[in-house]
């Protein structure tokens, strides 16, 4: 469990300095196992999206929120986001 923790982690930070680099879908194959890496779609998707922040939009919602989170979701702080 550890090693698979430390490897995600790792892979995290990687896949996020490519991000911030603007690195493109297959430099970000090339540095990930192939067999675990994300969809081009995805890829794409999270390009444009990792740096998205709803904090203010939702502090001007008129009515209650239903969170769903996951308690595992590799995309969103999950304690972070309830605290918002």
């Amino acid at each position: 469990m550890f090693f698979w923790f430390v490897f995600a982690f790792q892979s995290l930070t990687l896949g996020q300095t490519l991000l911030k680099a603007g690195g493109s879908y297959e430099d970000y194959v090339n540095m990930t196992n192939p067999k675990e890496a994300m969809s081009r779609d995805r890829w794409i998707f999270v390009s444009k999206n990792y740096t998205a922040d709803a904090t203010e939009d939702i502090a001007h919602f008129d009515s209650p929120i239903l969170l769903m989170v996951g308690d595992h979701d590799i995309n969103v702080d999950v304690r972070e986001t309830e605290q918002v």
